[in-house]
């Protein structure tokens, strides 16, 4: 096991490093007082740390409580603890040791162990009594990201969050990242799921947007349910404060269709708001060309009638040549399909690769191309600004910008030349960032959308 001396005031190293190697403890506070009796899991050994009472009650709002002798049953045995070493020498030894209180504890948060020897629960109690973190020269992302789930757990995360800024834990040049080399999937999601972890918890805007950001766009294959090893320690499994949960996509989609909201699993909601957006594009512009008695060639030729028929040809080709349709009969019953799980972006991309193709040269603005990309250059500036989760938003009432939380706009029409990420009007007392994703909440969760400009 690692011993991690603590300051260097008090005994000095030589006397430390015998003390922890007789007595198996590592020591964090060198004059400490009490010992805690940790579980990193529910089926390991305890590790034990020799700390500060008072240093502990006065920067964890937790371990105040916790000992206070008044309150918790802990708080009494230290105090009774305390008092009969006072009647004995006050210096840090075998005997003393044997002397101090034990105090245990087995819940420490919803860490994730990776590979390695991290220790999150020596580097909380490092920070909380003024020493660095001296695991390593600079940590890992998971183990910053480690810290600030364990700080949440001990009620202490206004000095945990005021040491990152301080330390510039959040710079890419000062956080390794381990398998960096690793180009799997599952390596990069985790990646992102660090980040949004260390952004929540230590209060990072630009992790929390970007890789929330990206997770939404990218989906999970969690969000499914056919991720093997999602039980997995070594996994970076649900994401804080109802940002996602366990279930199937298709969950979210039914609250959808049914014109409801979904009362959790945030980032899942949004997507499947995104994928129903551009679905509802797409068929817009079957309906345009289906529906009886509205012809939409209005130039008046000859040629307008053949010229409806042949954009339709060419909208469903297009179409089920990338897969977003498919062709069914509905006499032996219609088969139910999964929704795209892929990369939203990607299937923007797609989509606008349509042709523009017309029936002769005197049709050059007919077409699905003209009609469709307008419309996808718009959600795509929605998707480069606004649909990534905005801690500072959040922080200041989920109720007020949560998509699952709020009830679903009303219709919308989309205006040709609209400017997705523009400046919105902000109404009183609203931040700036706030009134753009009203525009984005607007368009993803309208109950109707008018693609017609």
């Amino acid at each position: 096991m690692d011993m991690e001396a603590g300051s260097s005031s008090g005994l000095g190293n030589d006397k430390l490093e015998p003390l922890q190697a007789a007595t198996n403890i590592l020591v964090v506070a060198e004059k400490g007082d009490l010992i805690l009796d940790i579980k990193h899991r529910a089926d390991s050994e305890p590790k034990c740390y020799l700390v500060s009472t008072a240093r502990l009650r006065n920067v964890s709002a937790y371990f105040r409580v916790l000992l206070h002798p008044s309150k918790f049953k802990e708080g009494a045995i230290v105090q009774e603890a305390h008092a009969r070493m006072r009647e004995k020498q006050n210096r840090l030894s075998q005997e003393v040791i044997n002397d101090l209180p034990h105090i245990s504890i087995s819940d420490i948060g919803p860490v994730a162990f990776t590979e390695g020897r991290e220790n999150p629960m020596m580097d909380l109690l490092q920070v909380l009594h003024g020493n660095p973190i001296a695991s390593v020269t600079h940590p890992t992302l998971s183990q910053v990201a480690n810290l600030g789930i364990v700080a949440d757990r001990f009620e202490c995360l206004p000095l945990i969050v005021d040491y990152a800024h301080r330390e510039n834990l959040f710079r890419a040049s000062a956080i390794k990242v381990k398998g960096a080399n690793r180009t799997t999937r599952r390596s990069i999601e985790d990646r992102w799921r660090q980040k949004i972890v260390v952004g929540w918890y230590l209060n990072d805007r630009d992790f929390m947007w970007t890789c929330s950001k990206r997770l939404i766009l990218r989906g999970s294959s969690r969000w499914s349910g056919d991720d093997s090893s999602q039980d997995s320690e070594h996994s970076w499994l649900e994401l804080p404060f109802d940002l996602e949960g366990r279930f199937p996509a298709s969950l979210a989609t039914k609250c959808l269709q049914e014109t409801k909201h979904f009362a959790s699993a945030e980032m899942v909601y949004r997507r499947e708001c995104i994928l129903e957006t551009i679905s509802s594009l797409q068929m817009h512009l079957l309906r345009l060309y289906t529906t009886p008695k509205h012809r939409r060639c209005k130039l008046g030729y000859d040629s307008s009638i053949a010229c409806d028929t042949f954009q339709l040809g060419e909208i469903l080709r297009f179409f089920t040549r990338i897969g977003t349709l498919k062709m069914q009969s509905l006499i032996t019953g219609a088969e139910a399909s999964e929704a795209y799980a892929h990369d939203i972006e990607f299937l923007i991309s797609e989509l606008m690769r349509c042709p523009s193709y017309q029936i002769d040269a005197n049709h050059s603005h007919c077409g699905m191309r003209v009609k469709l990309t307008p419309a996808l250059e718009f959600i795509q500036g929605l998707l480069k600004t606004d649909v990534g989760i905005c801690r500072d938003c959040w922080g200041d009432g989920e109720e007020q910008y949560s998509w699952s939380k709020m009830p679903r706009a009303g219709d919308w029409e989309f205006l040709r030349g609209s400017t997705a990420g523009a400046p919105a009007r902000q109404t009183k007392d609203e931040k700036a960032c706030k009134a753009g994703h009203r525009i984005a909440w607007a368009v993803f969760t309208a109950s109707k959308r008018n693609w017609t400009p």
